[in-house]
């Protein structure tokens, strides 16, 4: 009775604090990091295995990218480069930005974006770029040339947004080639071998391009276990209208063509621009999160959820699809920037809002039927200013705990930006059920390489495995207590094991 108590009063409290989610004052200075100095861009950022901080962008005017690591408290981690940073650029006064950032299992971080061939010449001549550095945030000068690849993708204005490392050490790529003469783009996705050439037996010399009418952005990949991929974007039809777009790639970089139609899937949900910025893979399914817009109609955050094969899923709220404004009495404009899954299943978006000039960064959380959680925040949202002026979001993570992290820039001026990194706490609790199985199950062993036995008195019915972006590993419904761990990327992952008595939520780490 004792123990049924203490579990009752924890469950209890924790839901309170729930309702409170807050910055988290243990990180950087009273919740939030300053990083760097005015005039540069945050554009993306990765939780490591051992709880760091790699963020990566763009500064002084896009002559030079950065890279600066952090510890867990928000610190700059001072054996990474000089004092935490790097900042570099493959040749002095050359233009290169940074979009896209992944690491590999070894530790070695590779970033993504484009580098002007001629600065000398006036208009858009751009590659698409790609430079290693090792785990100390020195040049790797084994990776392409002295570090840095960099290969022409079309004709004039090439660059590459996001990328992913599995494994094996394969490297894939998306990006566009952009003509100046029409305007147009397509999308292009690339893989390379570990040494940075690029890997001919996929697709075409190693480069698959997707067209549609005036123009194609693919902005985010997801490689899957099977060797697959799904791509995020959006196309603009010949009436300039822009339409969300999923493309659906098999192991050999083909279209699949079980997916929408011949390996893409275009949907109009009737809004003159609909574009998708991020999307993971969650219980088989996709879910995205973008803006739309019309000519009357100013821009909402839309959440969406897809089959598999493309369609979208009409059991989630309204027709697959949820447009929304946080607080649309204070802020008339959003910008829906990224999605991700908390340990408890709950669906979180991120972005900006925008109300009497101001904007500031706000959280959505949803449930999986797409109706809100009314006790995260005020009624499902949180919003939060940073500066008096302009706060943008650009990247979501979430911690093995719950605690979030959200990214981006902020600005007094509309000019002087600067990166900024923010913890929040009490977003994510365990269920009541969860606190009751925490004695009952053991993993071990833990950290393991090969195999992670599951030992409980219950009656094991799934396991799901997740990485701490939310991302979906693997998904096994079986009553096996013995997992097979042997294909994940070393790392720290998420484990949920649903048993007949309920949910327990932990963690392990893959050597």
């Amino acid at each position: 009775m004792k123990k049924i108590a203490c579990i009752f009063l924890l469950f209890f409290i924790a839901k309170l604090s729930s309702q409170n989610i807050s910055l988290d004052t243990t990180f950087g200075t009273d919740g939030f990091q300053d990083s760097l100095s005015n005039g540069n861009f945050l554009n993306s950022a990765i939780l490591l295995p051992d709880g760091k901080i790699l963020i990566s962008g763009t500064l002084n005017a896009s002559t030079e990218f950065f890279i600066a690591k952090y510890n867990v408290d928000g610190s700059p981690d001072t054996s990474f480069g000089t004092n935490g940073f790097i900042i570099t650029n493959s040749i002095s006064n050359q233009k290169e930005t940074i979009y896209g950032m992944d690491v590999q299992s070894d530790g070695k971080i590779i970033v993504v974006g484009q580098s002007d061939i001629n600065p000398s010449l006036s208009g858009f001549y751009y590659h698409a770029l790609l430079a290693r550095f090792n785990a100390d945030g020195s040049t790797d000068t084994t990776f392409g040339t002295n570090g840095y690849v960099k290969t022409e993708l079309g004709s004039d204005d090439d660059y590459l947004s996001d990328i992913q490392i599995t494994a094996t050490g394969d490297i894939y790529v998306v990006g566009y080639s952009k003509e100046t003469a029409t305007g147009y783009s397509t999308a292009k996705i690339a893989k390379y071998d570990a040494l940075g050439n690029l890997d001919t037996a996929f697709a075409t010399n190693g480069i698959q391009t997707v067209s549609l009418a005036k123009g194609v952005n693919l902005n985010e990949i997801s490689v899957q276990n099977d060797g697959t991929l799904f791509l995020s974007g959006s196309s603009i039809d010949l009436n300039d209208n822009k339409d969300t777009l999923l493309v659906k790639l098999d192991v050999t970089g083909n279209f699949d063509a079980s997916f929408g139609t011949n390996g893409m899937q275009l949907t109009d949900i009737g809004y003159t621009n609909e574009y998708i910025t991020d999307f993971v893979l969650h219980n088989n399914k996709i879910l995205a999160t973008g803006t739309v817009s019309g000519t009357s109609f100013l821009p909402h955050t839309i959440l969406m959820r897809f089959n598999l094969d493309g369609t979208l899923d009409t059991t989630f709220s309204i027709d697959g699809f949820h447009i929304e404004t946080p607080d649309a009495s204070n802020y008339s404009t959003s910008f829906g920037k990224k999605i991700s899954v908390l340990p408890d299943g709950t669906i979180l978006a991120s972005g900006h809002a925008i109300g009497n000039n101001n904007y500031d960064l706000f959280l959505i959380a949803f449930n999986d039927d797409g109706t809100r959680v009314t006790n995260f925040g005020t009624n499902g949202q949180y919003l939060h200013q940073v500066s008096a002026r302009q706060d943008y979001s650009s990247d979501l993570l979430i911690q093995p705990d719950g605690k979030i992290i959200v990214t981006g820039a902020y600005s007094s001026t509309s000019t002087n930006k600067r990166n900024m990194l923010i913890r929040f706490k009490d977003a994510y609790v365990l269920s009541n059920a969860e606190f009751e199985l925490e004695d009952t199950v053991v993993m071990y062993p833990n950290p393991t390489a090969n195999t992670l036995h599951i030992k409980t008195n219950t009656s094991i019915e799934k396991i799901i495995i997740h990485t701490l972006s939310g991302q979906l590993v693997k998904e096994i419904i079986s009553s096996e207590n013995t997992v097979a761990i042997d294909f994940l990327a070393s790392g720290t992952y998420i484990i949920k094991v649903i048993s007949s008595q309920g949910t327990i939520v932990s963690k392990f780490i893959k050597l």
